[in-house]
Order: C-alpha cells, then structure tokens, then sequence
C-alpha cells in the first residue's frame, strides 16, 4: 500500500503505468500459485488496499496510464477464483471516475484499452450477470458514439451467440441502458445518419427482441417486457422504429395466440393497434397492412368480433388511401380476400359489409385480367360454410352473380386482347373461372344455383378457344393448354366419384 502511494511521487516521465501493471500480474501470479496464497490474499484484504492508492493517484497520471492500471485491476479481479462480480462493479466505477475526473475526450489508445475493459467481462459472465454492473453504463459513456456502438453490438450479438434469454423487467430495462446509443439517435451531438448502418444495427436489436421473453411461458411478465420495448423503440424515430416495431407486433402477437383469457386478450389486441398505427404513420403501410390481416385472423380465432373488425377496417383503410401502386393493390387485394376467406366467426351485418366492400373494389382494379381474377376470388366469400350453412352448405345466389361477372370482364378483356393485339386473350381466366362453377357446383346439395347447363356452357367455350393453341410454340399458351388438361382430368374424377350429378357434362379433349 505504501509503495502504490509513492508511485504518485515518482518523476514526471516515470512510466507508472508500467510499474504498477507488473505488480499487479506479479500478484495475479502469485495467488495462482496455491490456494494458501488466494487465502492469504483475502485475508489482508489486499484487493482494497491495491484499489484505494490506485484511485488517489490516478488524479497525477495521463488517460492511457489510467486506462492501462484499471485494466490489469480488472484482468487480476477477473481471475479470481470466488464471487467477483461486487469487485469488477467497483473496478468499473473507479475507472470512469478517474478518467472523468480527468476531463477532455479520450484519446484514440485510452479509448481501445477502456473498450478492452468493457469487453473483458463479456467473456467471462453471462449477460444477466453483466446486467448488474450499475458502473457499466458509466465506462462505455466515457467513450465517443462510434466506440460505444461497437461495444453495444458486441453486447447483443454476445446474447444471440449464446441464445441467452432475459426474461427480467429490470434487466431488459438495464439491457436497453446499456445499448441506449443504438436504440435512439444522440441528441447531444447530432450528426447525418447512415441508413445502411442503421439497419444493420436494428436488425440485430430485432432479433433481441425474441430474446426478451418469460422462460415460464408467464403471459403477464412477457406483455410488460414487450411493452417496455416498445416505449424505448418510439425514441428511436422512424429509421429506426421501421426495422424495430414489427418484431414487437409479432411476439405481442404470440402472446395472444397463447392466451386463454378473453379480457387479456383484447387488451394485447388493442395495443398492438398502436403498435401498427405506428408502423403505418413510418411510413410503412404495406407492412402495416400484412400486420391488420395478421391480427385480424388471430382475434377472428379467439371469436373477438369487434377486434377482428377493427382491424379489418383498419386494413381497408391503408389499401384504399396508402397504397397507390398499381400491382401492389392487385396483391394486396388479393391477401385481403383470402385473409376474409380464412375468417369463420364474424356476424352477418359485419360480414356483408366487408365482403360487399371487398368485392366492389374488385371491379376497381385498373387491369381486366386482375378484375376478372379479384373478382371470381370474391365469389368465395359468399359461400359460407359457417355454422348457419353447416348442413346444407348451400351455394348462395351472390356467387353465382360474381361468377357471372368474372366472366363477362373476362370476355371483356379477351375483346382488347384481340382488338389491340390481334391474340386470343387470356384463356386461362376463361379455365379459371371454369374451375370456380365446378367447385360450387360438386358443393351445392339442396337448390341447385349453378347447373350442368352452364359448366357445359364453359366446357365449350374453354374447347373453342384452347384449341387455338395447341399448335403454338409459346410457354404461356402451352402451361394454359395443360392448365386445361388437368381440368378435364379433375371433372372426369367427378364424373366416375359422382356419375349421376356430372351426367349430363360432355368432356372434349
């Protein structure tokens, strides 16, 4: 003790650095010798006494000396064979008191060694018990932002290497302490940020996000780190926010799906609509759409209507104002139908008003092929077989009128075809929709809405116009003409599994 002391004496240009460095790897090699010297060791309480000096003296030392001191204590404390964690907290806080007392920016080599002291514990304890280092956060602010994001991307990819779960509030909370720099932009010293750089850290705090979960499937426990999440998120602006937001949507999501208790329930569905109204203002509507649809499927399984509608509405509300592109309204339409055709428990007066909106927009659609196909889809969704149809499974009159309507846009843009191209049209929408009347024709029981008549009618104009290319070299026209020989194979099925109901259908080649 008295020797550390005298080092602060020593001549200007005395390297001390050096000097205590070599004591302190003397020492480490010195209780590795036997147990009897680790003992001895504790039993002085020489830890202290090599501490307490170190921190009077560093006041008369340069920033790279200090730096160089603290990271020998901290190899040395790090070796210990007993509990060490209490002992690298203190290490940790001593050193960012001495660098900060100080004062000024680190210099590029102090800065290394104190990125090596903030690595070092990494190797050595788990992530939960680096958590609880309160002196952690202090070192890593002593360095600049560049620095303090490497050890924040070192600090995550160390939890996704070992698949280590935080299942914790508090440590979630000291988790996003530690990373802040990551989360959010600093408002200190605002510089241009790189977009690139930015999603290839969120993707990594993306990822974290699955890590931060209860380990006893506690809904409860796993709802409040979620929610935490998404507050510290919203900080992050929409660069951010963009790559972030969705995971959290997600595992909300998850947690829905696992939960049996209805009020729980709607109160995660109601957050998670703030969640995604946040992804659509980024703005990302077509994300946020997938996730409406999402949503609604899941509220629809747990038989909350109001929910499912809620989302559903939200959803039509983004592809009616958000998306203007024109293929992207074509799919999007297309997820919006089929996710409305997964849907079994929505009232009536609910259910007529989505899939009349649905199927008006089908005829919007700037394409004829992709009216005609939007709308031979809609045809589906008046075709219920929920509890009310469970025995007749009767076909509805409005899927005979979509039909119809799908055929007369498809002869429609077979006219343009043929006018602006000179070509036969898009036979495949005629095969399509011959397919949709055999369907709901092998469906229907009781009342016979689609008849025989009207698929021999289709049977015959398929025939007429494939006929046409069976002597063309074209892909498209070959995968149409075998399209329409696998057809005629599925109808001959149905006629030798049903001979009296497909009679009257005569089938050409």
């Amino acid at each position: 003790e008295t020797f550390l002391d005298s080092c602060g004496n020593l001549q200007p240009n005395t390297d001390v650095s050096s000097i205590l460095c070599g004591l302190i790897n003397r020492l480490s090699r010195f209780m590795e010798a036997s147990q009897a010297h680790a003992e001895l060791f504790e039993s002085v309480g020489a830890f202290n006494k090599i501490l307490e000096p170190v921190s009077r003296i560093s006041s008369s030392l340069d920033q790279q000396s200090v730096a160089n001191i603290y990271s020998a204590i901290l190899d040395f404390t790090v070796s210990q064979k007993s509990d060490t964690l209490d002992r690298v907290d203190l290490v940790l806080g001593q050193c960012a008191a001495a660098l900060g007392g100080l004062g000024g920016s680190l210099s590029g080599q102090a800065s290394r060694t104190l990125k090596g002291i903030l690595t070092k514990p990494l190797d050595i304890y788990s992530i939960t018990e680096l958590l609880e280092l309160s002196s952690y956060p202090s070192v890593m602010h002593l360095l600049d932002n560049t620095m303090q994001k490497q050890v924040a991307v070192d600090i995550v990819e160390k939890i996704l290497q070992k698949g280590t779960v935080i299942s914790d509030v508090k440590k979630v909370e000291s988790l996003f302490d530690f990373i802040s720099l990551l989360l959010k932009p600093d408002e200190e010293d605002p510089v241009e940020e790189d977009e690139d750089d930015i999603e290839e850290e969120q993707n990594l705090i993306a990822r974290l996000v699955h890590q931060m979960r209860s380990e006893t499937n506690d809904i409860d426990n796993s709802f409040s780190i979620l929610q935490l999440a998404k507050e510290r998120f919203e900080k992050g602006g929409p660069l951010r926010l963009k790559h972030t937001m969705p995971t959290v949507a997600f595992d909300v999501l998850q947690l829905v799906k696992q939960c049996e208790d209805a009020e729980k329930s709607v109160k995660m569905l109601q957050y998670l609509h703030t969640i995604i109204d946040l992804i659509s203002e980024v703005p990302q509507p077509e994300k946020a759409f997938k996730l409406y649809l999402e949503c609604t499927l899941v509220a629809d399984l747990k038989k909350l209507e109001d929910n499912a509608y809620d989302f559903m509405t939200a959803a039509f509300d983004i592809y009616e104002n958000s998306i203007p592109d024109t293929k992207a309204q074509t799919e999007a339409l297309a997820m919006l139908i089929g996710t409305l055709n997964d849907c079994a428990n929505f009232g009536e007066d609910n259910w007529d008003t989505l899939i009349t909106t649905a199927t008006k927009w089908s005829i919007k659609l700037l394409k004829k092929s992709d009216q005609c196909k939007a709308v031979y889809s809609c045809s589906h969704l008046f075709f219920r077989k929920g509890e009310e149809a469970e025995a007749s499974n009767e076909t509805s009159d409005k899927v005979l009128v979509c039909l119809k309507r799908a055929l007369t846009i498809a002869k429609q843009a077979q006219g343009m075809a043929k006018s602006s191209r000179g070509d036969v049209g898009p036979v495949e929408l005629f095969i399509a929709i011959l397919n949709k009347y055999v369907y709901f024709f092998d469906q229907q029981t009781s009342e016979e809405v689609i008849k025989a008549e009207d698929i021999q009618n289709l049977l015959d104009l398929v025939s007429n116009e494939t006929s046409s290319l069976t002597a063309s070299d074209d892909k498209t026209h070959n995968e149409t003409v075998k399209f329409y020989h696998n057809t005629l194979r599925y109808i001959m099925h149905l006629k030798e599994k049903s001979p009296e109901k497909y009679a009257s259908l005569s089938l050409k080649n």
